[in-house]
């Protein structure tokens, strides 16, 4: 309930968001924390984000709102570390690998560093198009360090490809920058 109701108010406009954020803290105990934190924390250092709970981290992951700043950045400084987690990045690469997750995100990788556009953002932003194998492209999304992975590790799990759990997670624009490699215009 709360993940559905964090989706809606971040889907509305913002008076019908503050209507919407009013009847949900109203209907449910965790509300007024949830509320609290949907203002959308940013450019947060890696301890600190690791200390937030499950809940937390994955509204972060399914956030639907732009960044109010955008930064520069290349792949190698996302993959070493060297921002902070939920910071909004314009980086440039081009597309090593694609694949579909398990949970419906179009995957891709620049190297070493992980991208993922989410089902939802895809569903409102249906003409954004999905990078191809071996094509250039420019992209804004969210930093972010997927601590969910690191406990896949920690099971044993032998199909982890990265290098690191640091990627751009949701991407929220792409913009092709060339044909791909090895098709015709």
């Amino acid at each position: 309930m709360i993940l559905l109701a964090a989706a809606l108010l971040a889907l509305a406009p913002p008076s019908r968001g503050q209507d919407l954020e009013r009847a949900f803290w109203q209907a449910h105990p965790l509300a007024a924390r949830t509320a609290a934190f949907l203002r959308w924390p940013e450019d947060i250092p890696l301890a600190r984000f690791k200390r937030l709970d499950e809940a937390e981290i994955f509204l972060l992951k399914h956030r639907l709102r732009l960044p109010a700043k955008i930064e520069g950045a290349t792949p190698e400084d996302i993959v070493a570390g060297k921002l902070n987690v939920e910071v909004g990045v314009e980086v440039e690469g081009t597309v090593t690998r694609v694949y579909r997750a398990f949970d419906r995100d179009y995957t891709f990788d620049f190297g070493d560093l992980h991208l993922e556009i989410t089902p939802e953002w895809r569903k409102l932003h249906p003409r954004m198009p999905l990078p191809k194998l071996g094509q250039r492209v420019r992209v804004r999304g969210w930093t972010y360090y997927d601590v969910f992975h690191k406990a896949e590790d920690a099971e044993g799990r032998d199909h982890w490809h990265r290098k690191t759990l640091w990627e751009v997670h949701p991407v929220l624009d792409v913009q092709p920058l060339g044909v791909p490699l090895g098709v015709r215009p």
